[in-house]
């Protein structure tokens, strides 16, 4: 069934619209076949058209979000393995973000504590000394965290530690921008227990976005939304660092950083 639903998949790019509509009613077939799943993770791995994986990777995920229950219990185990293996395997970035978008719909009904093997992969590729690597397992982390903080709680201070070295990466502004994005999506389940960790992170913080804002100022705009997090969720974690705060926002000239940032400040 892989070689035929690849062959719809092309169908699917083809600038024919009457072949579009044909590929489209087959795949409307094929979907009714619950062979779909492992036909499309063979897709998936197997094509050697980054495009094509990449839908059959956007096909699972759409497959994943509607009707994860109606996925057999066998189809689900090797789901999450092929896509790990997929991810592992995969040299294409856009390739690469459509499978963390698909383990980011997973994880929010394969919970951590279900899918070890998501963990250790995210540990061994964040902690790899090869840069890409690094950058890689930091994009997984950031899609997957964002999809479902609160499972991922007893592993805050494990991941707190691990952003104290990547925001000192400086020659990897992709990984910092990754680093910062988990890091706003964890904050507002952040504990009492963790709060020392994240207040030590902020110097190291601004640090980051200093640079990144050399490097890409569109990923900067969005990493700088940690600083509305922080005062929305825990200001008393940036109390003791307002002067810094204050100086990098003059200094980088967002003067609507730094208006919110005074009248939250003084609300609290």
């Amino acid at each position: 069934m892989s070689g035929e639903l690849e062959q719809i998949l092309l169908q699917l790019t083809q600038p024919d619209n009457a072949i579009i509509q044909q590929a489209t009613a087959q795949l409307k077939l094929a979907f009714k076949d619950p062979a779909i799943i492992p036909a499309l993770c063979a897709v998936m791995t197997g094509s050697q058209n980054p495009q094509i994986r990449q839908s059959a990777a956007v096909m699972l995920r759409m497959r994943v979000k509607k009707h994860w229950k109606k996925i057999s219990l066998d189809h689900r185990e090797s789901l999450k393995a092929v896509v790990l293996q997929a991810f592992q395997q995969e040299t294409e970035h856009t390739v690469r973000h459509s499978l963390s978008q698909l383990s980011a719909v997973m994880v929010k009904h394969e919970t951590p504590d279900r899918w070890p093997a998501l963990f250790t992969l995210l540990n061994q590729s964040t902690k790899s000394n090869n840069p890409t690597d690094r950058q890689v397992g930091l994009l997984l982390l950031s899609k997957v965290v964002e999809s479902n903080p609160e499972p991922f709680k007893p592993h805050y201070r494990q991941l707190l530690q691990l952003f104290g070295t990547v925001l000192q990466d400086l020659d990897n502004p992709t990984a910092m921008y990754y680093c910062i994005l988990t890091l706003t999506a964890m904050t507002a389940y952040t504990g009492t227990e963790e709060m020392n960790l994240m207040r030590s992170l902020v110097p190291r913080l601004i640090i980051a976005l200093k640079h990144l804002i050399k490097a890409d100022q569109g990923q900067a705009s969005e990493a700088m939304e940690v600083f509305d997090e922080l005062m929305e969720s825990e200001v008393s974690i940036i109390v003791p660092h307002i002067a810094e705060i204050v100086n990098f926002c003059l200094e980088v000239r967002t003067e609507l950083l730094l208006i919110i940032f005074v009248i939250t400040f003084c609300l609290h």
